[in-house]
């Protein structure tokens, strides 16, 4: 039986370059739609095989392990069908492969709130309405109003706002890949928007190791607390382990400050989890989205 009928993927395609960790084996089946009758396709060539899918944005948020994944792994290329970005009075529709970035400075300089905050966080718009990407106190999920997609079998997903509820950091939404996110955004002084986003990313830039191989944040914030503040309180900030280092600059970030493995990556999680534990009785929980 013949399991791809349109786009064949390739195999055995190495995904550790294509994350911010630069951690990771390599995917079974790897393929690049440029399209949503190709995502389609795709999809429902996998579910007809029984095979599990996977979807890659920007590679942030998300620890690969070592080895070969199984399954297929498909990535919505930027300049494709899925990169499109159109602004409106009213706010914003984009493809999911968009990056935030862009997606942040094209609204800022029209003068739609709702995403300055957001400056200097790496990844593609759809990752961050999967995870609901934000800060202490604002979210994308808040701008969000509707969201289109497929379900892992290949049907067509059409969400409108209140058909799911965005938490912290999880989007809410059912298993699906996102391909298009609509964001509803008041009106602003754009000179007082940029002036937030500059503001937000000096803060990130002082406070995070924004040049280093990271993932961002490891661990959920328990409620009321910073899972740093606990990690540093531990002793454990600056401690490094095999080729992965708690960062020195901020205690929730873990750098590649070599050729790291997923498996140092998962020991230093676990090894941070017991000496928090053991100290002040809190369970820290991953933030990062795992692989295996």
């Amino acid at each position: 039986m013949k399991l791809w009928t349109r786009l064949v993927p390739q195999q055995n395609v190495p995904l550790a370059p294509r994350t911010t960790w630069s951690i990771g084996g390599c995917a079974s089946w790897f393929a690049e739609p440029g399209t949503a009758e190709e995502l389609q396709i795709l999809l429902q060539d996998a579910a007809c095989g029984g095979m599990p899918v996977r979807i890659l944005g920007g590679g942030s948020n998300l620890l690969i392990n070592d080895g070969i994944l199984p399954g297929l792994v498909i990535h919505l290329p930027p300049s494709s069908a899925f990169d499109q970005l159109t602004l409106s009075d009213t706010g914003l529709h984009a493809g999911a492969a968009c990056s935030l970035a862009r997606a942040v400075r094209a609204s800022v300089d029209a003068g739609l709130a709702g995403l300055q905050m957001l400056a200097g966080i790496p990844g593609t718009i759809g990752g961050a309405v999967w995870m609901n990407a934000g800060t202490a106190g604002e979210w994308i999920g808040s701008c969000v109003s509707r969201v289109k997609g497929f379900s892992l079998e290949g049907e067509k997903i059409d969400m409108p706002k209140g058909s799911w509820t965005p938490q912290y950091r999880s989007g809410g939404l059912p298993p699906m890949i996102v391909t298009d996110v609509f964001l509803t955004m008041p009106r602003a002084d754009a000179a007082e928007l940029q002036r937030q986003a500059t503001t937000a990313l000096k803060q990130k830039k002082a406070t995070q190791p924004l040049g280093a191989k990271t993932a961002g944040c490891v661990f959920k914030n328990p409620e009321n607390d910073s899972a740093g503040r606990l990690i540093d309180e531990a002793g454990l900030k600056g401690f490094e382990e095999g080729g992965v280092r708690i960062s020195p600059v901020h205690a929730n970030f873990m750098e590649n400050t070599g050729n790291a493995t997923a498996a140092q990556v998962n020991a230093l999680i676990g090894k941070v989890q017991e000496t928090v534990r053991a100290k002040v009785k809190i369970d820290l929980k991953p933030e990062v989205v795992f692989w295996r």
